[in-house]
This record gives structure tokens, C-alpha cells and sequence, in this order.
């Protein structure tokens, strides 16, 4: 109002005509604005744009939802220190860095919370990753995250980790090769060994070997139980466990079939997330809406031949289904995916057939757990 620059803005990404990287840019790059320090809002993960966001002269990123503290720490950080070296401060290091580092809201912490464990969760499905960044924060630990394993090696390099959750099947740069890729960059310069943990939606024969052999320290298979989590992390985090232990690779156990199409056991694990994430609710939205596209995008793929296609949707849905316990849409996705590998769809469309009928059966089971939460949170409000 009087004609003077702000000296802090905080924009949302998405915003209609210009999202919040293009007024970023255009802030940035005024004479009159430049001055104004710049924070990000977003979903989980910049999704590949952590390059973008640096040169809109973004100084920080908050991930939604944000909670009061975090934005205060955040806030406090980027305010104290001078306009055009706020991107210079991650994890306390100097301003003698390069000032177009972009820090997260877990570099911002105040010294009291950093000693608590920082772990890098390189996952490139939304839903995952809501998945693991609550099951950490519920476990204690301060989560960073990245879309591909290019901006996992980019971040490994930047700052350093207590461990890392590599996703095995991730676009830019799969997680097998960017775990060769920190271990070549550790060799080079005699760096300590960082804790790299693999995480995969199929747990096929052979599949941990190849993690151990590309340099992975350990494995998980997806979903993975918050239980599993908290000991493979204790293994390897130094000082939480003994090197006996740390010499062990353990796998996540695998429940007991049951006859129904959502294992309720895990709902109810989801359901303890979300007093503290709201994350229930959103999985299943987010479910709801994504199995349809992806059915449409298979049914396509057969019609067309195309086994790669099929193999790589099909991977994708049974990713999505295990964090929410679909057991018989997992099953079948396993099956398809397995077709696809071996280009011979000759039985994809009767497997398609009951992945859309099981789907049906799903849909309405889930539709009820989500009208339940729905209710429980009016309950709780009123």
C-alpha cells in the first residue's frame, strides 16, 4: 500500500495463469523486487523441478500440508539472513556455498531438532510418498524428498543424510543406477558409506540380489509396515544398532492371504497415520480417481499389443494398491506385468477382465471407509 516492496512472499505452485514458479521469475528477476525473499508452497517432492525453482529464485520450499512450526522455522531462517544469500544456508553450512542452493523445510530446522535423524525418500509416486513421509515423521525422523534418482544423486551430494529410501523403478534415473552413482562419487572422494535402503512393489526372486549388488545396503518390499520401517532404519542408522545387526538384511514380511479384496489390518494401520497426517482419506481419493486412467491405459495397451506399456501401468497400480491393501488387484497386476515382460498377452485380456471386476468390489469397499472417516472427522469437530 505504500509503494514498497515486501520483504517475504510465499507462493503456491499451482496457481492458475501464472503458477508460482513463473511469479517467482518475474519477481526475481525485477530490480525493484529482487530484494524480496521468495518461499515456495507444494505437494510432496518438486516432481523434477528443483532446478526450475532455483533459478525462480525460490530460497525454500514448504511441503502441504504445513504444519505452524515448520513455517515458523522457515520463516525465521529466510527473514534473518540477507535477501540474496538466504538459498546459501542448508543444514548450517556458510554463505561461501552457491548462493542458488534450494533448501527444504527439514535444513530449517533449529538446532534442538536436528538431532533428530534426516532420511532422503527418492520415490516418484505422490501416494508413496505420502505414505513413507508420514510413517517417518510418525517414527520421529525428518524427511526429505525427490521424484527420480537424478535428483536423488543431486541431493546426496548437497546434503548430508542419516539414510536413504530408494524407490527401485523410477523415471530420469532408475534407483539401482543411481545407487552406483553415490557409490562411484563416495569412492572418488573417501566418503563415508551412506545407508541406502531399496524399496520395490514386486518382491521377485533375485530382486534383492541385484539391490546388494548395485550397492544397495538393505531391502524392503512395498507396503511396507511402519514396524518394518522403524527396525531396518535402527539397523542402519549409526549408533542405533549393533554391528552384528547392521550386518543382516532383513525383508519385510508378507501377511497372511485373507479372503477379502482390502486387508483391513491395513486400513486400520493407515487409520492410526491419519490422526496425525489426514492421510487415509486422501490415499483413497486419490485411489479412486487414479485405477480408472490407469484400466483405460492397460485396456489400450492390449488392444494396441503394446507388452511395454502394459508391464509398466501395471507395475504402477500394483504400487498404488499395496499401500492400501488391495491384495487381489496387486495379485493380478503382478501377473499382467509379468505377461508384459515376456511379451505374451495371450492371457492379459481375461486378466484384464478381472482386474475391472475386482476394481468394482474394491470401489465400494473403499467408498465406505471414506464415507466412515468423513463422518468420525464431523463427529470429532462438532
Amino acid at each position: 500500500t505504500r509503494g514498497e516492496p515486501f520483504d517475504l512472499a510465499i507462493l503456491d505452485l499451482q496457481m492458475p495463469r501464472m503458477d508460482g514458479l513463473e511469479l517467482g521469475h518475474a519477481i526475481s528477476t525485477d530490480p525493484v523486487l529482487a530484494a524480496t525473499r521468495l518461499v515456495l508452497l507444494t505437494s510432496i517432492g518438486l516432481r523434477g523441478q528443483a532446478e526450475k525453482a532455483k533459478q525462480a529464485g525460490i530460497g525454500a520450499y514448504l511441503t502441504k500440508p504445513v504444519h505452524r512450526s515448520q513455517l515458523y522455522d522457515c520463516l525465521r531462517m529466510i527473514v534473518d539472513m540477507p535477501a540474496k544469500s538466504a538459498a546459501d544456508a542448508v543444514d548450517g553450512e556458510s554463505a561461501s556455498r552457491s548462493n542458488n542452493v534450494l533448501v527444504t523445510v527439514h535444513t530449517l530446522k533449529e538446532a534442538a531438532a536436528a538431532t533428530r535423524a534426516l532420511i532422503l525418500v527418492a520415490e516418484d509416486n505422490i501416494v508413496n510418498q505420502k505414505v513413507a513421509v508420514c510413517q517417518l515423521e510418525k517414527l520421529g525422523y525428518r524427511t526429505d524428498v525427490v521424484a527420480n534418482g537424478l535428483e536423488a544423486v543431486e541431493a546426496v551430494a548437497r546434503i548430508s543424510y542419516a539414510l536413504v529410501l530408494m524407490d527401485c523403478h523410477m523415471p530420469e534415473l532408475d534407483g539401482l543406477e543411481a545407487t552406483a552413482l553415490i557409490r562411484k562419487r563416495e569412492g572418488e572422494q573417501a566418503s563415508q558409506r551412506l545407508p541406502i535402503i531399496a524399496m520395490t512393489a514386486n518382491a521377485m526372486q533375485g530382486d534383492r540380489e541385484k539391490c546388494l549388488a548395485a550397492g544397495m545396503d538393505d531391502y524392503l518390499s512395498k507396503p511396507v509396515k511402519r514396524e518394518h520401517l522403524a527396525a531396518m532404519i535402527a539397523r542402519w542408522i549409526p549408533g542405533q544398532s549393533t554391528p552384528d545387526e547392521q550386518k543382516k538384511p532383513v525383508l519385510s514380511e508378507t501377511r497372511e492371504p485373507v479372503h477379502e479384496c482390502v486387508d483391513s489390518a491395513m486400513l486400520a494401520d493407515l487409520r492410526q497415520l491419519d490422526v496425525s497426517c489426514g492421510l487415509l482419506s486422501t490415499l483413497i481419493t486419490h485411489y479412486l480417481e487414479e485405477v480408472p486412467t490407469r484400466l483405460a491405459t492397460l485396456q489400450d495397451a492390449l488392444r494396441q499389443g503394446d507388452a511395454g506399456t502394459l508391464a509398466r501401468v501395471a507395475h504402477e497400480l500394483n504400487g498404488s494398491s499395496g499401500n492400501l491393501g488391495v491384495r487381489r488387484m496387486r495379485q493380478l497386476c503382478v501377473e499382467l506385468q509379468a505377461l508384459g515382460k515376456a511379451k505374451d498377452l495371450t492371457q492379459a485380456g481375461d486378466l484384464l477382465a478381472q482386474l475391472v471386476n475386482e476394481f468394482e468390489l474394491v470401489r465400494q469397499r473403499l467408498m465406505a471407509e471414506h464415507a466412515t472417516l468423513a463422518h468420525d472427522t464431523l463427529a470429532d469437530d462438532a
